[in-house]
């Protein structure tokens, strides 16, 4: 009797977690080793950096500032995007502090109808991005030791999302729920939530999603060190010697590309220890960064439960950016080729030893969030006084 595909799939993915639990009780140590890392990566680095992040951003929603906002950055986003000033906020906030506040900001705006589905898909293709912090502090000074090349990976890093943005521009291409979100009127359709219950509300909603968060990093530490040690490496070790005659990257490139793909920063490191050309890893690093790794869409699969939005387009338009990046890098890296040459910089020890210290990172995440909502008041003072027809 033949199985169907469903049950063919089932079947896969039993045979998949027993391999997987076997290897946890095989390889204890590793694995213990491996949570602990994790777990640190999630207590020292996610947690005071997002935090703030997750409690200000839904103070912002509850209480229409992001309507506000909404109506200062309709005339850019929607003849760029097709999408609703309020998207805006979304793209700012994520590109600003990293994975995966942009998802989580698109995924309230749909669940309290500013964005429909298909905005919100679009939205997501563009907001959801790896943070300065990580690219211009973890990546070129604390793994490459090369702060010059961090604005050329930022850079990049923008141009691709900003292109993927544009391709999706025309996606499921209809004006459908054409809307002008103004704070006069999400006022007086809503009101204003009590101060307590929006407070209790955000730090609650906060833990909740950086518990799930934290257990997906742990989750895939565990999977990439067995990967690594585990008896499954030398299945990989035999693959690529298979494909080595036709992907011309360096041959230590080729298995850290892969532990890339399941999750960044351990890959990204990994991939900067080798001793492949420098384009080759710049190639390797922005492809990763702009693809996020599975654990990342692991992570926002969680938050867009409960929406409408489709984690499959999410998937799609994250590789399409990867490819962008990829592209983007090899045709600007001769912009900065003298400069990588001619970088002699190394590390202090403090910078390395602060990295992992989680309540300076809380303190300077805090001051980000504030510095960009002052940013944003500004702006939006300015165009109110001196653009707003209400006063020409």
């Amino acid at each position: 009797m033949f199985l169907n595909k469903q049950n063919f799939k089932n079947r896969v993915l039993q045979i998949f977690i027993l391999i997987f639990v076997i290897n946890i009780l095989l390889y204890a140590k590793i694995v213990i080793s491996a949570a602990q890392k994790g777990l640190l990566l999630w207590f020292n680095t996610v947690l005071p950096s997002l935090f703030p992040f997750f409690i200000g951003t839904q103070f912002m929603i509850d209480f229409g500032l992001v309507q506000w906002i909404g109506y200062l950055f309709e005339p850019i986003m929607k003849p760029l995007f097709k999408i609703p000033g309020v998207g805006a906020f979304a793209l700012i906030m994520g590109m600003m502090s990293g994975y995966p506040m942009g998802a989580t900001i698109t995924a309230n705006l749909v669940k309290k109808g500013d964005l429909t589905s298909i905005e919100g898909q679009r939205l997501l293709s563009v907001c959801n991005q790896s943070g300065p912090l990580f690219i211009l502090g973890v990546v070129s000074v604390g793994m490459l030791k090369q702060p010059s090349i961090g604005f050329y990976l930022l850079i990049i890093q923008y141009l691709s999302a900003f292109s993927t943005g544009l391709i999706f521009r025309f996606y499921k291409n209809s004006d459908q729920a054409k809307k002008i979100i103004t704070t006069k009127n999400n006022k007086t359709k809503t009101g204003f939530p009590s101060l307590g219950e929006t407070l209790k509300k955000s730090v609650t909603y906060a833990m909740e999603l950086l518990l799930q968060i934290g257990g997906f990093i742990i989750l895939f530490s565990v999977i990439i060190e067995l990967l690594k040690h585990g008896p499954i490496s030398s299945i990989f070790n035999s693959f690529f010697t298979l494909i080595d005659k036709w992907i011309p990257l360096h041959k230590e490139l080729k298995t850290a590309f892969l532990f890339s793909i399941l999750e960044i920063t351990n890959g990204i490191q990994i991939i900067s220890t080798t001793s492949a050309p420098i384009l080759q890893k710049l190639i390797c690093i922005n492809g990763c960064i702009a693809w996020s790794g599975f654990s990342v869409h692991a992570q926002t699969a969680s938050i867009l439960q409960g929406t409408s939005l489709k984690t499959s387009i999410y998937i799609i338009s994250k590789l399409i950016q990867s490819v962008l990046a990829i592209i983007y890098t090899f045709l600007l890296f001769p912009l900065i080729r003298k400069n990588i040459l001619n970088s002699t910089f190394s590390v202090p020890s403090t910078i390395l030893q602060q990295e992992n210290v989680g309540y300076p990172i809380f303190i300077h995440s805090t001051f980000q969030f504030v510095v960009l909502c002052i940013i944003l008041v500004i702006l939006g003072l300015l165009y109110y006084y001196l653009l707003s027809p209400r006063n020409s």
